[in-house]
């Protein structure tokens, strides 16, 4: 009886509490959409590596690593800022406002990524052969600076996706569409060289663009109010989360870039495919996260301080049960792992 009464309290709970039933349907919907996404982009370096070996394979990485940072801080911190809003203003029936958040935000990411895609490719040629020393970079990068404001653009209309609660569209967009597509160019089409792999990630960017605008709309609330969101609020909500993104992703990023300054390109391979099988645990905080973030903002722009509380805290029971099964295979198991990447690794 003592086992049956939690249960029996819990299974009460979900039928009395549209918080914690929404919260937990959505983060089982969002955990099976990252696995797909962290499997899939883990499959991709694996075939890339095996494909392009670990000198090409170290270029390509290299090249990801500085679009992913790049496109960041293109994205002016409004990939946060937008989830906030939209749910906030959706869930308060504001329609309007939610269209012109989304209008203000794309064209401020539009306009500063596209300036830093056209500086990454006017210096490509400056930046390999002077910066980071490696021969043959230069037409890799050229090319993937055009995935710069695909990618800045793609991420921000996931993000505003996850504001309206379409979990499943939004990671999909920001997790599983370029390295699936990656992941099939790579199978079907002949070529092995770092220049063939980004011509492949631009195409993939550029199709999941499309592909996010099209879900965007389909979602998107309609409004015959023109309401005006100011756009000092939403300066003043991402300018200060734009420094934290730049931090966060100088810390995921840097040291893949210094060995770019100061390694070899099978080390940077080597690093890179290690690094991507660790962040397999990850997926469970951002598949958990993609359905709280919106309603910790609707909750909390409803003065549910109570409801938030609970759902903070069941947030973090599911990330914790969640990640300790991956955690511990990759401790039983590293050499295994990385042997998938090729004997190279």
């Amino acid at each position: 009886m003592a086992i049956k009464n939690p249960i029996q309290r819990f299974k009460a709970r979900l039928r009395g509490d549209e918080h914690t039933r929404e919260m937990l349907l959505g983060s089982v919907v969002a955990l099976l959409v990252k696995i797909l996404a962290a499997f899939s982009a883990f499959l991709m370096y694996v075939v890339l590596a095996r494909k392009l070996g670990a000198s090409e394979a170290g270029l390509f990485y290299l090249g990801i690593a500085i679009v992913t940072f790049t496109s960041a801080f293109g994205r002016m911190g409004l990939d946060n800022t937008i989830v906030r809003f939209v749910a906030a203003e959706r869930a308060a029936r504001n329609d309007g406002v939610v269209v012109s958040v989304y209008r203000h935000a794309v064209l401020w990411t539009s306009l500063l990524s596209v300036a830093c895609g056209l500086l990454v490719y006017l210096f490509a040629d400056f930046l390999s052969d002077q910066v980071f020393r490696k021969d043959g970079f230069h037409s890799a990068l050229s090319i993937l600076a055009v995935s710069i404001p695909l990618l800045a653009l793609s991420i921000l209309h996931s993000q505003a996706l996850q504001g309206l609660k379409r979990i499943a569209e939004s990671m999909t967009i920001l997790n599983v569409s370029i390295p699936i597509l990656v992941l099939c160019g790579v199978l079907v089409l002949p070529g092995n060289t770092a220049r063939q792999a980004a011509i492949l990630y631009a195409g993939a960017s550029a199709l999941t663009l499309f592909l996010a605008y099209f879900w965007w709309r389909r979602s998107a609330p309609y409004s015959v109010t023109r309401s005006k969101f100011p756009p000092s609020t939403l300066l003043a909500s991402c300018l200060p989360l734009w420094s934290v993104v730049i931090f966060t992703q100088i810390i995921q990023w840097s040291s893949q870039l210094l060995l770019g300054l100061w390694g070899t390109p099978e080390e940077i391979a080597f690093f890179a495919s290690a690094s991507r099988t660790a962040m397999l645990t990850s997926f469970v905080l951002i598949a958990v996260n993609s359905i709280a973030a919106p309603k910790f903002a609707g909750m909390y722009r409803n003065g549910d301080m109570a409801g938030l509380r609970r759902t903070a805290l069941l947030s973090v029971r599911v990330m914790l049960f969640a990640a300790l099964p991956i955690l511990i295979l990759m401790l039983l198991v590293p050499e295994w792992l990385m042997g998938l990447f090729g004997p190279e690794f």
